[in-house]
């Protein structure tokens, strides 16, 4: 758990849209300093101290709070013993799964087809050029 939320307070870093505060220290700078500060150059800053962080993160958690359980043996048999004394999914169990997978079924068609149509404008444009 601390592993992934270091690693998302670095990402945030990493990117100006990705956190409130970015854009507002964008704002800062220009204001205060007159520096223009675009989304490409705070990517292109950021990118090289984002990912020696992002590989550092897991090593130094590793360091100042190691897991209490490194090894788990037999932990397939024990987890195949405890679904099969939890018995079969219920209707509700089943239902929410259905839910879920037709869910994500959807954003997935949703997803696709707005990268097919992302990948038309952009054709369109550079046609248009």
């Amino acid at each position: 758990m601390q592993v992934g939320y270091h690693t998302d307070a670095v990402t945030c870093t990493m990117f100006v849209t990705s956190m409130a505060g970015n854009p507002l220290c964008v704002a800062l700078a220009e204001k205060t300093l007159g520096v223009h500060v675009t989304w490409m150059s705070w990517a292109s800053a950021a990118i090289v101290p984002g990912l020696i962080a992002l590989l550092l993160v897991p090593y130094v958690m590793m360091k100042l709070s190691p897991p209490e359980l490194v090894h788990i043996p037999d932990a397939k048999g024990l987890a195949q013993r405890e679904l099969t004394e939890m018995g079969p999914m219920s209707l509700c169990g089943k239902r929410v799964f259905r839910h879920l997978r037709c869910l994500s079924r959807t954003l997935g068609k949703l997803r696709s087809h707005a990268h097919r149509r992302d990948a038309r404008c952009h054709a369109a444009q550079s046609a248009s050029c």
